[in-house]
């Protein structure tokens, strides 16, 4: 994996917003994200509008199914994915669902790149959280 791009002063960002399939309403601090880049990486899923959510280009992402079969495999495929288009337009972000087993390490992994590479890392939940009942 690389960051290779022809302008080496691109400062790097990745926004991870995490949403659950079918969100229909996200957090402000998540929209701001979204907005924000220059790319947003996308889940394909018919319930959820990303041209609603930001006006800038976006780009589907090869998710593996629900299953998780290949946890490990899908997670490099995603990964690559990732930095491929970081290392290209320098500001990306990306909508990961939250519940499958392979979104847990690629965060992880995201998160030593980053480290590593001096890539501005920003992880921001995309979801309201449930209010409780009033009683």
């Amino acid at each position: 994996m690389s960051l290779h791009t022809p302008d080496t002063t691109l400062v790097r960002h990745i926004r991870v917003v995490a949403v659950d399939a079918g969100a229909q309403q996200f957090t402000r601090a998540a929209l701001t994200q979204l907005r924000a880049a220059a790319l947003v990486l996308h889940p394909l899923c018919p319930a959820l509008d990303v041209r609603r959510l930001t006006a800038g280009p976006t780009e589907p992402l090869s998710l593996p199914g629900p299953d998780g079969a290949d946890a490990r495999g899908a997670c490099a495929r995603v990964l690559e994915q990732i930095l491929d288009r970081v290392g290209a337009v320098g500001d990306v972000a990306v909508l990961l669902p939250g519940g499958p087993p392979w979104a847990g390490p690629l965060v992880r992994e995201l998160q030593e790149l980053a480290d590593r590479w001096e890539i501005s890392l920003q992880i921001e939940p995309g979801v309201p959280a449930a209010r409780p009942a009033a009683r």
